[in-house]
């Protein structure tokens, strides 16, 4: 896999577009949240340039996503979220009894 063609510019910032569109976010509403100015970023799209690591990191936080969730091809569903979020909190007990009625759905 060629992750550099994968993961251009405009890549990136169809990506962030999505999850800002999705928590109701401006880039304003980020960028204040974050150490990064408008400009920085609108120079960025410009330029087809990509953030470093650790502006990503700082996005991703400011946003409550994981790097894996942000760079992840597949979007979820919002159901499917739901579930995967509830995943952090539910008991060993109930996981098990979630992953036998699944079985049964097939």
């Amino acid at each position: 896999m060629d992750n550099s063609k994968l993961w251009t510019s405009a890549k990136f910032f169809e990506r962030l577009d999505f999850f800002l569109s999705a928590k109701n976010w401006t880039l304003y509403r980020l960028c204040s949240d974050v150490d990064i100015t408008v400009d920085a970023i609108y120079k960025m799209r410009r330029r087809n340039t990509l953030p470093s690591l650790q502006s990503v990191c700082i996005i991703c936080d400011a946003l409550g996503l994981s790097l894996a969730e942000f760079f992840s091809v597949e979007i979820l569903s919002p159901d499917c979220k739901a579930i995967m979020d509830s995943f952090e909190t539910i008991s060993n007990q109930s996981l098990s009894a979630l992953a036998i009625l699944v079985q049964h759905l097939k």
